[in-house]
């Protein structure tokens, strides 16, 4: 148990909310490959449970860094990530990708990019097993399940669909 896990409910929420704001920040900073591993590592140890109106901010501030930019990411960015993400049970994931991720634009940008974030996507899909969740939101289904296939026209074209609605 870490100590934050009797806090507050709300107060809890406020603090993991603040820690992935703080981590995007971060992400698009100067001297961010450097600053990132201490800004997750600030998010892991606020508990062993993201609060679920936290999930929102904290799923998306770990996907960013753990997709990275166009110069890559964070040396052992992918094993912190995994220890904040790990912490998510499938109701969460199926929280995060049915009301979250189509409108996600960060994230949405990085997996439609087609380069080595789309690849960590497709990593990302197969760790967590997330193309195997019963998920309502068809279309992000369809990507999940192009992403164990390593289609990346097809991820890239569900991803830009979500990102021509969210422009309009």
């Amino acid at each position: 148990m870490h100590g934050f896990d009797y806090v507050p409910e709300n107060l809890r929420s406020l603090s993991f909310i603040q820690s992935a704001k703080h981590i995007k920040s971060v992400h698009y900073a100067f001297n961010n490959f450097y600053n990132e591993p201490e800004a997750v590592n600030q998010l892991e140890r606020l508990g062993n449970q993201i609060p679920k109106p936290a999930i929102k901010e904290c799923v998306s501030s770990m996907l960013m860094v753990f997709l990275g930019n166009a110069y890559g990411r964070s040396y052992g960015i992918a094993e912190l990530v995994q220890k904040v993400l790990d912490k998510l049970d499938k109701s969460a994931w199926n929280y995060y990708l049915n009301d979250c991720l189509p409108f996600d634009e960060e994230v949405l940008e990085k997996i439609k990019a087609g380069d080595e974030r789309t690849n960590r996507w497709f990593n990302l899909i197969d760790i967590y097993h997330l193309n195997d969740l019963e998920l309502r939101e068809k279309k992000i289904k369809e990507m999940l399940d192009y992403a164990i296939k390593k289609d990346r026209n097809n991820v890239k074209a569900i991803a830009g669909m979500y990102l021509k609605k969210l422009n309009h």
